[in-house]
């Protein structure tokens, strides 16, 4: 029975690739530490949290199309679970950015549109 060694050159092979994966995963934590950042900004300058922003700019693109704008389409847009949109969208409906509006054939069914200050807020959005 033989037993494989290992050989130089899978050695020096092997500490590159450990380089690479400790330089990879360096530049991952400055991404994520610089996305926290400009998360902060945004909440600061623009007043909503970056889920905020991007549902409540969701809306506003989803209003020019002519379609039924729901939670499921809007959760899948912004790729967050509906649970999740709905709780961002109850702090939008306190804002009295966003409404949400009963179907008349089908009460079920929960439409959303945005408000005048909404709309106002979704043209000045980054």
């Amino acid at each position: 029975m033989s037993v494989d060694r290992p050989t130089r050159g899978s050695n020096e092979r092997a500490e590159r690739d450990g380089e690479l994966a400790h330089e990879v995963l360096r530049s991952i934590r400055q991404i994520v530490r610089r996305i926290s950042e400009h998360s902060k900004y945004l909440g600061r300058e623009v007043g909503l949290t970056v889920p905020q922003l991007m549902v409540l700019k969701t809306i506003g693109e989803l209003e020019s199309q002519d379609v039924d704008i729901t939670v499921a389409l809007v959760s899948a847009r912004v790729q967050l679970s509906p649970a999740t949109v709905s709780r961002i969208l109850d702090r939008l409906v306190k804002a009295d950015l966003v409404i949400r509006e009963r179907g008349k054939r089908d009460r079920r069914r929960v439409k959303l549109a945005l408000t005048p200050a909404g709309y106002e807020r979704f043209q000045t959005l980054p």
